[in-house]
C-alpha cells in the first residue's frame, strides 16, 4: 500500500536572516511555516507570553498556556500551533554560542542530554511541554525581554549579554525539565488563575459599558482564552457573554427607574450599539420587554418617575478609573 506523506521540512538557522549565525530570538502570534512538520539543525526554546499554542509531534498534542515552556533539540520534528491571541517567545541557538570552558557546566549537560545525534539508537523522551513556576516565569520572560533587546543591537555578538542570557535560560529549565508538577503546584497555579478571572470580573463591573471582547480580558490580564472559557462559568455560574449581558440589563432596569432617559438612549448608555439586540436580551433577561417594564413601574408610582434621591443606584455608568 503507497502511502502518501510529506516529508517534514527542515528549517535552518539562515531562514531568519540573523546578523547572527549562532542565535535568533523574536516574538511571535503566528507562523505558516512553525504550523507544518518540520526540524532544525539548532535548538529552539519557545516560551508562551499570553494565550494557547497547541505543541505536537508524532501525533500527540499538548496545549501550552500563558506561563509554559518548551525546549526543542535539533532534528526533533514537530509543529507549534498557534490558537487566537497566542503570543510566543522563540529563541533558536546553536551551542557554538558558548565558550569552550563552558562545556563542563549543568546548562551544557542539560543541551547534551537532550542531543539526538549524542544518542544514537536511543529514542528520547522529549517533553512538548515544560510546567514552570511563578517565579520562573517572571524570570524567563524578563531575561526573553533583554535579549530581545540585546539581538536588537548593533553591537557584535562577543560584545553583548547574549550568550550568559541563554545560560540562563537553560538553567531555569533544566530545573524545570524533569520536575512533573505535585497537585501544590497544580493548586497554586489553579489559584493564580482564579485570582486573574476575578480581576476580569472586577473588570467589568467597572466597564460594562465598554465593548470589552474576550481578547480585551486576555490581552490585559495575561491569562489563556481556554482558561478564561474554563473557570469564568465556575465563578460566576454564565458564560463571559451572558454575565455582560446580565450586568448591562441589569444596570438599564436601574435606569428605566431612575431617569428620564428614553429606552433608546439606556440601551446606548448601557453599552448596547444595536437596539435590536438591546430589546432581545432584555426581554429574555428581565421576562418583559423594557417599553412594558417601564409601563408597570410608572404605573406602580402613579404614573411618576422615581428621582434619583429615592435610591443608592447611580442613572449612569460610572467613569472607569484607570
Amino acid at each position: 500500500m503507497n502511502k502518501s506523506r510529506s516529508s517534514p521540512k527542515r528549517v535552518p538557522m539562515g531562514i531568519f536572516k540573523s546578523p547572527s549565525d549562532a542565535y535568533h530570538v523574536h516574538k511571535i502570534s503566528s507562523s505558516d511555516l512553525s504550523e507544518n512538520a518540520h526540524y532544525h539543525n539548532y535548538y529552539q526554546i519557545g516560551y508562551v507570553e499570553y494565550g494557547v499554542i497547541t505543541h505536537c509531534q508524532e501525533g500527540k498534542k499538548v496545549n501550552l498556556v500563558g506561563g509554559d515552556a518548551f525546549i526543542i533539540p535539533p532534528r526533533f520534528v514537530h509543529k507549534v500551533i498557534f490558537n487566537e491571541n497566542s503570543v510566543l517567545y522563540s529563541l533558536s541557538f546553536l551551542p557554538k554560542i558558548f565558550n569552550t570552558s563552558d562545556s563542563s557546566s549543568n546548562f551544557y549537560k542539560f543541551l547534551q542530554a537532550l542531543n539526538i545525534d549524542a544518542h544514537k539508537g536511543v529514542k528520547l523522551d522529549v517533553r512538548l511541554h515544560i510546567t514552570l513556576e511563578e517565579t520562573h516565569r517572571k524570570s524567563i520572560k524578563s531575561i526573553f525581554d533583554c535579549l530581545l533587546r540585546e539581538f536588537s543591537s548593533d553591537a557584535p555578538q562577543e560584545m553583548t549579554a547574549s550568550a550568559p542570557l541563554i545560560a540562563s535560560l537553560l538553567s531555569i529549565l533544566s530545573q524545570a525539565y524533569a520536575v512533573v508538577p505535585s497537585t501544590e503546584l497544580r493548586v497554586r497555579q489553579y489559584k493564580t488563575y482564579r485570582e486573574n478571572v476575578l480581576r476580569c470580573i472586577q473588570y467589568i463591573e467597572k466597564n460594562f459599558y465598554e465593548p470589552i471582547t474576550i481578547e480585551t480580558l486576555t490581552n490585559q490580564f495575561s491569562i489563556s482564552r481556554s482558561t478564561l472559557g474554563l473557570l469564568f462559568p465556575r465563578i460566576t455560574g454564565m458564560t463571559f457573554k451572558s454575565y455582560i449581558s446580565q450586568k448591562r440589563i441589569e444596570h438599564a432596569s436601574f435606569m428605566l427607574r431612575l431617569s428620564s432617559h428614553t429606552i433608546t438612549e439606556i440601551s446606548e448608555m448601557v453599552g448596547y450599539e444595536d437596539f435590536s439586540t438591546f430589546f432581545r436580551n432584555f426581554t429574555k433577561i428581565m421576562g418583559i420587554s423594557p417599553t412594558e417594564y417601564r409601563r408597570q413601574l410608572e404605573h406602580q408610582v402613579d404614573g411618576s418617575l422615581v428621582t434619583d434621591s429615592d435610591t443608592d443606584f447611580p442613572i449612569q455608568p460610572a467613569t472607569p478609573t484607570s
